[in-house]
């Protein structure tokens, strides 16, 4: 993320640190302010939009380290399912975490498509609209010559 012109060292310091881990005393620390400084600087939309960026590298960053987990994860599941000698209360737990997440992952695939489509939508009639206001003739001056 790079940092936003009109902020100050200070500012970029304390957004990073705000938006790797949400502590505002880490970030007042780092930046050599106060918290109240740091809560200050969160009302200016510069600010915040350069700490959601950060957020947003965060997230990111830990999206794809679970996707590395995942088949592990998904292995480990499998395993206390299908082990005979383990007690029928963790096999029952790891089949709802199985079903559960199998549910919302299909949830989060249809949103995701729904939202894709009206995206389309969007673009589509924003474009339909551009259209047809640059197509308009001008308007004729009616008014009489004086």
């Amino acid at each position: 993320m790079t940092t936003r012109q009109n902020l100050t060292p200070k500012q970029s310091k304390a957004a990073l640190v705000l938006g790797a881990t949400g502590d505002v005393s880490g970030a007042a620390k780092t930046a050599g302010v106060t918290r109240t400084t740091v809560y200050e600087w969160l009302t200016r939309a510069d600010f915040l939009a350069t700490v959601r960026g950060h957020e947003a590298a965060t997230v990111g960053a830990v999206a794809r380290r679970l996707v590395g987990l995942g088949d592990a994860a998904i292995d480990t599941l499998s395993s206390l399912m299908e082990d005979e000698t383990g007690t029928p209360s963790v096999r029952l737990r790891a089949a709802e975490a199985v079903l559960t997440n199998l549910i919302r992952i299909r949830e989060h695939a249809e949103l995701e498509a729904r939202v894709a489509a009206l995206e389309q939508d969007a673009i589509r009639v924003g474009a339909s609209v551009w259209t047809q206001w640059t197509s308009r003739p001008e308007p004729v001056d009616e008014s009489p010559a004086r």
